[in-house]
């Protein structure tokens, strides 16, 4: 009988029997298309949270800070399941992170580059900026990871150095309106100071004609009834001479 020819391979090389750890034995490329499936699999997972993000409000107390004062940012949206709350300064293509907080019970703070002191978290992820100056104007944005949903939003703070003209002045009144209400209060004085003089130079007459008057009325008055008492008298008699004379027939 003849005996079996050997195998073209050595010994030890075979699939089963790997000398050396790391090597693929044959299955090299199906390790990397592996690799390759994991990969999209993992930026498909990250696109899909990107899409689920929610965009929330976030409110500045003051709105227009005047240089020097403090400002706080306050994000709005739940505080449910919240991990961690990254600000950060600037647009997309330039962002510097500010600080990354987690909110308690596990309560972290976090500072990154842009961070410079006056800045501080809240339990709700509110950030307060005290002492604002002009370099701080800017756009800034948070990013809430949560859970369920993550929640981003921004606002953009602008620092003045004085009052708007809306809040420096309720409503004062313009020079021209000032210099108009004085006219017609000088008008109006010497309109009253003429109706008064004119009233006092008509009263002394009007009572110098009617004292006369009263005088005069009065005698004449009297004399006509004084006159008209004996034409009375002489009736009478008249009449009790003419009652005698007439006798019964």
């Amino acid at each position: 009988m003849s005996k079996p020819l050997p195998s073209p391979r050595g010994a030890g090389t075979s699939c089963g029997q790997c000398p050396q750890v790391g090597s693929s034995c044959g299955h090299g490329r199906s390790g990397a298309m592996v690799l390759l499936a994991g990969h999209i699999l993992s930026s498909c997972f990250l696109l899909t949270q990107a899409v689920q993000n929610i965009t929330i409000d976030v409110s500045l107390d003051p709105e227009f800070p005047l240089v020097g004062q403090d400002v706080t940012f306050v994000p709005k949206g739940l505080m449910i399941d919240v991990i961690s709350c990254l600000w950060t300064k600037g647009e997309k293509d330039e962002s510097f992170p500010i600080f990354l907080y987690h909110p308690p019970p596990k309560a972290a703070f976090y500072p990154k580059a842009a961070y410079d002191g006056r800045q501080t978290p809240s339990f709700d992820c509110s950030m307060h900026i005290r002492n604002v100056t002009f370099d701080d104007i800017g756009l800034y944005e948070i990013f809430k990871t949560r859970k369920i949903a993550n929640e981003v939003g921004e606002a953009f703070l602008l620092v003045t150095e004085e009052k708007t003209p809306e809040l420096r002045k309720p409503r004062s009144l313009t020079s021209g309106a000032i210099a108009g209400l004085a006219f017609g209060c000088i008008v109006g004085a010497i309109l009253l100071g003429v109706m008064l003089i004119s009233l006092l130079t008509m009263l002394p007459s009007t009572s110098d004609e009617s004292d006369p008057t009263v005088v005069t009325i009065m005698p004449s008055t009297a004399r006509s009834m004084g006159s008209n008492r004996p034409s009375h008298a002489r009736m009478e008699n008249q009449l009790i001479l003419s009652s005698h004379n007439v006798r019964p027939g």
